[in-house]
C-alpha cells in the first residue's frame, strides 16, 4: 500500500527527467507570457488573452506545485491538483488559440 504509492509517486529516472522538462517548459512559459503582455500593451485584445493565459499557466503552477508537495511528503497527490493542472493547460491552449486566430485575421488576409 503506501509504500507502493510513495515508490509509484516518486517515480524512476525517465519520470523524473519529465517532471523536470514539463516543470522547465512551464517556466519558459511564464517567460515568453511577460514578453507578450509587455508586447501587447498598447493592444487590449491581445493583453486580455495574454491575461487569461497567464492566469491559466497560474493555475497550472498551483496545481504543479500541490503535487509536488504530496511526493515530497510521502502523500497521495490528490486527483484534483491533476484536474487544476490540466484545466489551466486547458486555457492557456485556448487562449494560444485565440491569439493564432487574431494574428491570421490581421496578417494573413486574402
Amino acid at each position: 500500500s503506501s509504500a507502493t504509492l510513495v515508490g509509484r509517486q516518486i517515480g524512476d529516472l525517465q519520470c523524473n527527467i519529465n517532471r523536470f522538462q514539463i516543470v522547465t517548459a512551464l517556466a519558459e512559459m511564464g517567460g515568453t507570457l511577460a514578453a507578450l503582455k509587455g508586447q501587447s500593451a498598447s493592444d487590449p485584445a491581445t493583453s486580455a488573452v495574454v491575461a487569461t493565459a497567464q492566469s491559466g499557466l497560474n493555475t497550472a503552477n498551483a496545481g504543479v506545485a500541490t503535487i509536488a508537495k504530496a511526493i515530497i511528503t510521502g502523500q497521495a497527490a490528490p486527483a484534483a491538483a491533476r484536474t487544476q493542472v490540466e484545466n489551466g493547460l486547458n486555457t492557456v491552449a485556448g487562449a494560444i488559440q485565440k491569439v493564432n486566430s487574431y494574428v491570421h485575421a490581421q496578417y494573413y488576409r486574402c
